[in-house]
């Protein structure tokens, strides 16, 4: 006799804690997608924002948030949705760590399962007092989500005491599944002077004078090439260093400003290569990297956060800092001096791109089927 099993049904057990748009930035596209796929797989009892209103900051932006975090505690004691068994929260990388801590309480004693997604290198890196007290907060066997396999290693080793204590658990969930329709039609750019391109918030942390740097030296070594800057200028450096390069390499320099939408997809598809040297002390896993890859440019980067675990295997170079401009000019030099050199690295580029899209969405996946 035959027996058909009756299909499992979904569980509509999470309750998800986060900040959304706006403001739109790398944090609050992850947690709006990772909203949409907890919805989507029908695990989705509740998502509450506890992003600080629009223009509040500072101060007064804490106020907001903090007014907003234990609202939400208040809902998950008195008004939770029927058969929550899951709070979702990302975590923050400095002082905001006291909310996730008010919220890791408030799970222990309702006695939930928590799964934190950890977005900053901020308590990685440097040892955190917060951090420490959130492991000692969050109930036992909570579930940490890492970016990279880097980023958890270095997590369990940083908190190693607390870490075996709370008999915590691990998932690693990189950010490309949120470009799962992102990609663009593979093409090939025209014949001409190699374009490198930079975008990000324009900022010496950022990277963006070692880039100017990088298209200078390239031309004193006779290559080819072109810089082009997108995004917007918010230190004062910036625009005298962009005046003085630009003074040294007339038309061979050029700024477009913010860009968004179709824009952006226009910027990095014109481009030969992204160069990202970032210097930034807690950048994790830069979403611009993955889209620029998705657009078919190879990426030159410094090893930052989950930047050397993750494009190690990209077309392109990650290397340590003191050894980026040289490594990015070989790079060039051997790479893009020639079409077909370009068209076969931006080849590789999809292939990454759809390569870590897959990986992505096979994590989550299997995050999502968790019971």
């Amino acid at each position: 006799m035959t027996i058909i099993e009756p299909a499992p049904r979904p569980l509509v057990d999470v309750v998800a804690i986060m900040q959304l748009p706006p403001p739109v930035n790398g944090l609050s596209l992850v947690n709006e997608e990772m909203g949409k796929r907890l919805a989507d797989a029908g695990r989705l009892a509740a998502l509450w924002d506890i992003a600080p209103p629009v223009g509040k900051s500072g101060v007064f932006g804490a106020l907001a948030r903090g007014w907003r975090v234990l609202v939400a505690a208040f809902r998950l004691v008195f008004r939770r949705p029927r058969g929550v068994r899951i709070l979702y929260m990302p975590c923050d990388g400095g002082t905001g760590l006291l909310f996730n801590i008010v919220l890791a309480l408030t799970a222990r004693c309702l006695g939930l399962e928590l799964w934190m997604h950890h977005h900053s290198f901020a308590y990685v890196d440097r040892r955190s007092v917060l951090f420490a007290v959130l492991m000692v907060a969050a109930p036992r066997g909570a579930l940490h989500i890492g970016l990279c396999k880097d980023m958890i290693s270095r997590l369990s080793v940083q908190y190693a005491r607390q870490w075996s204590r709370a008999q915590a658990r691990q998932h690693v969930l990189p950010n490309a599944f949120v470009f799962r329709t992102a990609k663009t039609s593979r093409q090939n750019r025209p014949a001409g002077p190699i374009q490198l391109g930079h975008m990000s918030n324009l900022t010496v942390d950022k990277g963006t004078v070692s880039f100017l740097d990088l298209v200078l030296a390239a031309h004193v070594r006779g290559l080819d090439v072109e810089g082009r800057l997108a995004g917007p200028i918010v230190d004062p450096e910036i625009e005298t260093a962009l005046a003085e390069r630009a003074a040294l390499l007339p038309g061979r320099l050029t700024w477009v400003g913010p860009v968004y939408g179709q824009a952006k997809s226009a910027f990095l598809n014109s481009l030969d290569a992204f160069v990202f040297p970032t210097r930034y002390a807690n950048e994790a896993q830069p979403l611009v990297l993955l889209e620029a890859l998705a657009a078919g440019a190879p990426i030159l980067s410094i090893e930052r956060g989950c930047i050397g675990c993750d494009h190690r295997e990209s077309p392109g170079l990650t290397a340590p800092a003191n050894e980026f401009q040289q490594a990015a000019l070989d790079w060039i030099a051997r790479n893009l001096v020639n079409r077909s050199g370009r068209a076969a690295a931006r080849h590789m580029a999809y292939d990454r791109s759809e390569l870590l899209s897959r990986e992505a969405e096979a994590s989550l996946s299997a995050l999502l089927a968790m019971r």
